[in-house]
């Protein structure tokens, strides 16, 4: 067998750690971007939504749903 499980198993959680670092980063970096446009525009909130109305994400006070 070329491989041992534990190899394996190693290097799926090398990868899994990497994609989940990069999506914390994509994170971040959407947060610190929504944070930025609401300063700039000097509004309570903003947020960011998907076509079907979902809000993906969200800073500041955007008050009472309609």
């Amino acid at each position: 067998m070329p491989f041992q499980t534990a190899q394996v198993f190693a290097v799926g959680d090398k990868l899994l750690h990497q994609q989940l670092n990069r999506y914390r980063q994509l994170a971040n970096t959407l947060e610190n971007t929504l944070e930025t446009l609401r300063q700039q525009t000097n509004t309570p909130g903003v947020f960011l939504v998907e076509d079907n109305g979902q809000v993906l994400l969200s800073k500041g006070d955007l008050g009472e749903p309609c």
